[in-house]
């Protein structure tokens, strides 16, 4: 066989190799994962260590297989991976030293297809579980999906919760001003939902800091305590966005504050 026909032939395997994602500590994927994926099941690996590397690389790539290892990631982070997985209908295997972690995962997020896998039991399951999720294609997994629908009304209780959190985020030009260590910034809230808000602002807050947000209704000011998740560069101008997530103390607090805030934006 001619050097030039066998270049072709590895080319043609190269591009019907299913691709894998793994989203988790360098050292921990190679020593555990890669080469059980690369040999016993042929996958072409990527593997990415942030949120932000691996939401860029799950929108331009078509993946057959993504495992996420939970242990690396905040609760929230991984949640802005997985709403990516459901629009894109990717299969993914969750990964966690701590069992408490994988049963709040079962219980809150809802994907087309997924499964969990406790660290300790990566030797004796992991392989059973690869070949039940290689079994997994778009008709099997509208199929999941259907099966849980007919046979769990919990789940339709969690699906409707996840629809309506979604839709409940509202695009505003809501005023607002920011205390931050020293600052005082006045800006406008751009996107707002139940959890957190968007914002853009001259100065580069830092991820993980702690914010005041002032909003005065009626010349009474509402105050809410929040924390930086995202800062990012905007193309379109000179500014930095920022997204948010609320603290409250209590529930009770919580839908006090929001109730106040959506009645803002309905009178403005």
């Amino acid at each position: 066989m001619s050097s030039h026909l066998s270049t072709e032939i590895d080319s043609e395997k190269q591009l019907r190799l299913k691709k894998a994602l793994i989203i988790a500590n360098q050292e921990f994927a190679k020593i555990n994962l890669f080469n059980r994926l690369n040999k016993d099941f042929n996958y072409k690996i990527q593997l990415l260590e942030t949120t932000a590397s691996s939401l860029e690389y799950i929108s331009n790539h078509e993946i057959n297989l993504l495992i996420i290892d939970l242990d690396q990631f905040t609760h929230k982070s991984v949640n802005r991976i997985v709403e990516m997985i459901e629009d894109h209908k990717i299969p993914t295997l969750f990964l966690s030293s701590d069992k408490s972690i994988l049963n709040l995962m079962k219980n809150e997020i809802i994907v087309m297809y997924a499964d969990f896998l406790l660290k300790n039991d990566l030797n004796s399951t992991f392989v059973k579980k690869i070949k039940k999720i290689n079994r997994a294609d778009k008709r099997s997994i509208i199929s999941i999906l259907i099966f849980k629908l007919i046979k769990s009304p919990r789940y339709i209780l969690q699906l409707t919760k996840k629809i309506w959190r979604k839709s409940y985020r509202h695009t505003t030009k809501l005023p607002v001003y920011i205390r931050y260590k020293d600052q005082r910034i006045g800006t406008s809230i751009r996107n707002l939902s139940t959890e957190g808000a968007y914002f853009e602002s001259d100065h580069e807050l830092q991820i993980g800091e702690s914010i005041d947000l002032k909003f005065m209704i009626k010349n009474t000011p509402l105050l809410i305590k929040a924390e930086i998740k995202r800062t990012e560069k905007c193309q379109n101008n000179n500014k930095f966005g920022h997204g948010i997530e609320f603290s409250f103390k209590t529930k009770a607090e919580k839908n006090e504050s929001i109730e106040k805030i959506f009645k803002l934006l309905q009178d403005s």
